[in-house]
């Protein structure tokens, strides 16, 4: 009988034991810091990258079980962790126009493993708040241009103190409001790409990509060749219903694939005189087509800009230049990679 009773009690404490260790497993407080800044710079993509490092404490995680994920504007969103590089998650949040905050907070969802039994955890980190800083720039007025052209930078919040760089090369800037600043080509090597950016550190903002072209006198523009193997449009200017004086486009029809970017040349009738012109460019699909704005520089009657592939779809652009009475239209074909 004594050797039964000292049975029990032992059984009764192995049971104890394993009802202690489910309750107090994973009661480690979970690490979740949050490495965004508090204040983001605007840009013309209005997608803000969102990281942070998540890492359970508990001891008995079972490998592999955490999710990331992020709550904000009420959906969730899974975050994705950033190759060889354990326990930092990402989130690139495309923000709706005109947002000037972000509120957020982070969910993790993992296993512990207690004596064989698998059970699930969820944990939140607090709410969190980012500012869009009221700095933006909408683009340049020209992506191409031998060097000692004059290109306007549009936005919002510019200052006289705002320096324009070449990559690392500083430009002659002119301010012109807290809406406009233009600049002079750089003498750099032609027929490069070089990255336009405003502001100094660690407060530059990039505003895009700029091509310097040959001066005029060393021969015709150069020639865009799409990344498309096969002919990605046709090479004949389309036009408006109007017959003498219309906007014309150069190639008139888009077809092109995600990702992949193509050069349009919009031509006016007469040569722009005093300001910039600028050409009014909308579409039926605004998830497909990237796209700055289209200005024709003063002196001339060309007005150049790059234009990249997003999401799949079949549209039209509609551009539309001061006075006309009907816009231009342009089929556009985005089609999908693979």
């Amino acid at each position: 009988m004594q050797n039964n009773r000292t049975f029990h009690a032992r059984s009764f404490f192995v049971i104890i034991s394993a009802l202690a260790v489910l309750v107090l497993a994973g009661c480690g407080t979970p690490s979740i810091t949050n490495l965004t800044a508090p204040a983001l710079p605007p840009n013309p993509s209005q997608i803000y990258t969102i990281t942070a490092r998540i890492k359970p404490q508990a001891s008995n995680v079972v490998e592999g079980s955490t999710v990331a994920k992020i709550i904000i504007d009420g959906n969730a969103h899974k975050m994705t962790m950033i190759p060889d590089t354990p326990g930092i998650y990402e989130y690139e949040f495309q923000a709706p126009p005109g947002v000037t905050e972000l509120r957020y907070y982070f969910l993790i969802e993992y296993q512990v493993s207690n004596i064989g039994i698998l059970r699930s955890r969820t944990d939140y980190s607090p709410l969190q708040v980012a500012t869009i800083v009221g700095r933006d720039a909408a683009g340049l007025s020209s992506n191409r241009g031998p060097a000692g052209s004059r290109i306007a930078i549009t936005g919002r919040g510019f200052t006289s103190h705002d320096n324009v760089y070449f990559n690392d090369s500083l430009a002659r800037s002119i301010y012109d409001s807290a809406n406009s600043i233009s600049f002079y080509v750089p003498d750099l090597p032609a027929e490069q790409n070089y990255t336009v950016s405003i502001g100094d550190v660690p407060g530059k903002l990039v505003i895009g990509t700029f091509r310097i072209d040959p001066g005029a006198d060393s021969g015709a523009p150069a020639t865009v060749i799409p990344n498309d193997p096969q002919p990605a449009a046709t090479t004949a200017p389309a036009q408006t219903a109007q017959q003498g004086g219309a906007l014309t486009v150069s190639p008139s029809e888009i077809k092109i694939r995600e990702t992949q970017t193509l050069v349009l040349k919009f031509i006016t009738p007469q040569v722009v005189q005093g300001a910039p012109m600028l050409i009014d460019v909308t579409t039926d699909i605004p998830e497909s087509v990237i796209m700055p704005e289209v200005y024709v520089q003063p002196g001339s009657n060309v007005g150049s800009v790059t234009i990249k592939g997003g999401t799949p779809a079949t549209g039209q652009l509609y551009a539309q230049m001061p006075g006309a009475d009907k816009p231009l239209v342009i089929p556009v074909t985005i089609q999908p990679l693979n």
